[in-house]
């Protein structure tokens, strides 16, 4: 009779690529722009030490979202084929390789002054300041006046992430290690 095979960790099954919706939104939104890393941003004094509210500005009464709509009026009519063979390059323009993960939007109906416009909109609305706020630690959740702590629960275990200056790192890892441990427990059987 063969042994019962070990019951896989948490560690060995977790995806490879469990950090990467982060990664691709800001990496969205910075490609184009010459920024300097995220961590640079998240640094600034004025991050820091002013609790507030990310800007409620409806991104559907923006300059950038009216040329949107004229826009659309424009491509939507577009062949993708056509595109592809106008522009020979559009596939190495219209995508985001990060090590082994690529995504490609080329298959879609855009242009470089969609995305051009793209950017525009994410400028009227701050959405750069926004990520930054997420980032640092500030209190943007408007309902909880508290912080969202997405990224914190994705930082690695020697990064910095500050609450009411405090580094909430430690805690963090602290439950992940106690939901690392029960998890195991009720996989071996251990715990039912």
């Amino acid at each position: 009779m063969k042994p019962k095979p070990k019951p896989k960790t948490i560690r060995e099954t977790r995806p490879p690529f469990w950090r990467i919706r982060v990664w691709l939104s800001v990496e969205f939104v910075f490609k184009n722009h010459q920024t300097q890393n995220l961590q640079i941003l998240t640094k600034f004094a004025f991050l820091k030490n002013h609790k507030m509210a990310l800007p409620t500005i409806n991104p559907t009464q923006t300059k950038a979202w009216q040329e949107l709509q004229n826009h659309y009026q424009s491509m939507q009519n577009n062949s993708i084929k056509e595109m592809f063979q106008d522009d020979t390059t559009r596939a190495d323009k219209f995508h985001i390789q990060w090590n082994d993960f690529l995504v490609d939007y080329s298959k879609n109906n855009i242009n470089q002054t969609t995305l051009n416009l793209l950017l525009k909109l994410a400028e009227e609305v701050h959405l750069k300041e926004a990520i930054a706020q997420q980032f640092s630690g500030e209190s943007i959740n408007q309902t909880e006046n508290r912080a969202v702590l997405h990224t914190a629960l994705r930082a690695s275990e020697n990064d910095t992430v500050l609450v009411d200056n405090k580094n909430i790192i430690p805690n963090v890892y602290q439950v992940k290690k106690e939901i690392e441990i029960f998890t195991n427990q009720i996989l071996s059987g251990e715990r039912k």
